[in-house]
């Protein structure tokens, strides 16, 4: 049986893999043991979901919820948001709430 990113490769009609390289901020990177990892991953789902195979220490964080800035922007359940190989792109703690003008 081939690795789950191999058949998620497949089934996507990758046949390469897109390598990502991913900034893990604030206390993630203790679960990591890096501040930067490559993960295969063409859009936010897989991403995740490919981080949660590599590193299963972040899958508690990861389904609690997690946000993910791509190219400066931030994502919260943007599943299918395309990600590119040069793509910047930061794992941190999920974003809530804002400024509320009164």
């Amino acid at each position: 049986l081939a690795p789950p990113r191999v058949l998620s490769a497949i089934l996507n009609n990758r046949w390469f893999l897109r390598m990502v390289k991913v900034r893990i901020w604030g206390s993630l990177a203790k679960i990591t043991g890096s501040e930067t990892v490559c993960v295969d991953g063409g859009n936010f789902i897989e991403l995740l979901n490919n981080l949660k195979l590599r590193y299963p220490g972040l899958q508690p964080q990861i389904d609690r919820g997690v946000s993910l800035a791509i190219d400066g922007k931030i994502y919260k359940e943007s599943w299918f948001t395309p990600v590119n190989e040069d793509s910047e792109v930061v794992l941190m703690p999920l974003m809530v709430g804002g400024w509320r003008l009164s």
